[in-house]
């Protein structure tokens, strides 16, 4: 908090025909607080004592500079070489850059660069940073509603002397934002994965997410945790997020498990299931509920505890409990009417 926070970062990637692609990251901010950091693996890092600030392995930059063929990093009064397999080292006697310059050459293909550069312009920048990439301001994506709900992250922590990263909970922002292309899963506004559950929106976690050094996959359950919570959270405020579009999505059996808040829970299943009954084993109530007009909903649509939280609080009832009393009565009548056969005998023979 004490340091200077960054009011621009400009960012250029070119490529001309097979020369290499060059990157160019250029802001205004601090610069590095430690110099050898830009090549130091490892290090243990000031980010790591922070759920909401970005980074924890101090890897990044070095995973940048492993791939390039050559690199330049300018920062306050140092400049750091790397070229030919060595690097040099050079400090200054005054600033050279009022911030942090990085400019680095890689093999890529076109391929490659392209996909490098629609990655950088994925990015969703803090709040009041201006994010240019190629010269194209980069702008956050609509926001549908901002929610705050409680999941793991990590933290640096000193447990009997030692210090290391551990599992926690804690209270944090995500944002729900509008996507035109593949909804994405965020971490502090960096893209890690594509959340790949039929899911609608977007979502921008604002705290560490645990993720392996690649950063770009979390576990299944993570996902589907962070959509129900994300919609009990939204659906407690009176934000409708899903439709009856959404009935057959993948994410609907596992996420709704998530969802314990009674109120929550039974307006979101009105959102996503308004004219339906649960299945029922009674085959009768079924064909009387489809008569009705309403969708029975196939066995196996929810989990077990999805299942008793509604049936306990009197959600999306089954179809023998919303049509059971009139199955019974037409079963009644049914047997009422069923003609009864008496054996007949012959008064000649005596045959039936």
């Amino acid at each position: 908090d004490d340091r200077k926070k960054p009011v621009y970062c400009e960012v250029t990637l070119t490529k001309e025909g097979k020369n290499p692609a060059v990157l160019t990251v250029e802001d205004d901010g601090a610069g590095f607080d430690e110099v050898t950091d830009v090549w130091t693996f490892f290090r243990s890092t000031e980010k790591r004592d922070s759920a909401t600030v970005s980074g924890r392995f101090n890897a990044g930059e070095k995973q940048l500079l492993a791939m390039a063929i050559e690199a330049e990093i300018l920062t306050n009064n140092h400049t750091v070489i790397f070229k030919n397999g060595e690097r040099k080292h050079t400090k200054h006697r005054t600033p050279v850059i009022a911030g942090t310059k990085i400019t680095a050459s890689f093999r890529w293909n076109f391929t490659e660069f392209e996909a490098a550069v629609q990655q950088l312009k994925s990015v969703i920048p803090p709040a009041g940073l201006r994010f240019v990439v190629n010269g194209e301001l980069i702008e956050s994506p609509k926001l549908t509603a901002t929610t705050r709900v409680t999941l793991p992250t990590v933290l640096l922590k000193d447990v009997d002397g030692v210090a290391a990263l551990r599992q926690t909970r804690r209270a944090t922002n995500v944002q729900v934002l509008e996507t035109k292309g593949t909804p994405t899963l965020y971490e502090l506004g960096v893209p890690v994965c594509a959340l790949d559950h039929e899911f609608p929106y977007s979502l921008n976690v604002e705290q560490k997410i645990p993720v392996p050094m690649t950063r770009d996959v979390v576990s299944k359950s993570y996902i589907e945790r962070l959509i129900g919570l994300v919609l009990e959270s939204t659906a407690m405020d009176g934000i409708s997020l899903l439709t009856d579009d959404h009935a057959d999505a993948t994410f609907i059996k596992a996420s709704l498990g998530y969802i314990t808040d009674t109120d929550a829970l039974g307006k979101v299943t009105k959102d996503v299931f308004p004219n339906a009954v649960q299945w029922s084993s009674d085959t009768q109530a079924n064909a009387f509920a489809t008569l009705e007009g309403l969708t029975v909903l196939p066995r196996g649509k929810f989990g077990r505890e999805t299942i008793d939280r509604l049936k306990q609080n009197g959600i999306l009832p089954s179809a023998y409990e919303q049509f059971g009393n009139k199955a019974d009565k037409s079963r009644e009548q049914g047997n009422a009417n069923t003609v009864t056969k008496v054996p007949v005998h012959c008064p000649n023979c005596d045959n039936e």
